[in-house]
């Protein structure tokens, strides 16, 4: 089970990350060279306020130390649990905690990066103006689509005054 040993190795392990000898550590939190070896071996219990005093030491927080002693615990185990099962640790761990591999990851990546450029080219396509509405008369809209016809009448811009029609002079063009 989960004990001192556990956390008395994760404080180990911190106190050697930071290049720290076990009589610095003892000195920094006002406790004898024997008794910190006490607590790193896990044959002396540390309490809150020790725990503090060596997180704060350590510059970290005790709960990073918890954490790190309960990786020692499950690691240690599962390496009983394998031994038990006649596996190796690795394959124990893979088959508790599948990861997936740098080719999966690559290819899940791949896959998704594809649908993203299908995604983009749809919305490019929407967003174009369009074409059939354009050659009616229209004006171009991006991704809006605008009625050339309200209640089946034509809406116009400028209203003419009703009266005589001037005929327009026929163009050259058409003469000849």
């Amino acid at each position: 089970m989960f004990g001192d040993e556990h956390l008395g190795r994760a404080v180990a392990l911190r106190r050697e990350f930071r290049r720290m000898t076990q009589l610095a550590l003892a000195r920094a939190i006002g406790v004898n060279k024997t008794t910190m070896n006490g607590y790193e071996t896990g044959s002396r219990g540390m309490d809150t306020p020790i725990l503090e005093k060596i997180s704060s030491a350590l510059e970290c927080q005790a709960i990073e130390i918890w954490e790190d002693g309960f990786k020692i615990f499950r690691y240690n185990y599962l390496c009983e649990q394998a031994e038990r099962m006649g596996v190796n640790v690795k394959d124990l761990i893979d088959r508790l905690y599948p990861q997936a591999s740098i080719v999966e990851v690559r290819k899940a990546y791949d896959a998704a990066d594809e649908k993203l450029w299908e995604l983009i080219s749809s919305l490019a396509s929407f967003l174009k103006p369009d074409r059939e509405y354009e050659s009616q008369g229209g004006v171009p809209r991006w991704g809006v689509v605008v009625p050339l016809k309200t209640n089946g009448k034509r809406e116009r811009a400028v209203r003419f005054r009703k009266g005589k029609k001037k005929s327009r002079p026929k163009s050259r063009s058409s003469e000849d």
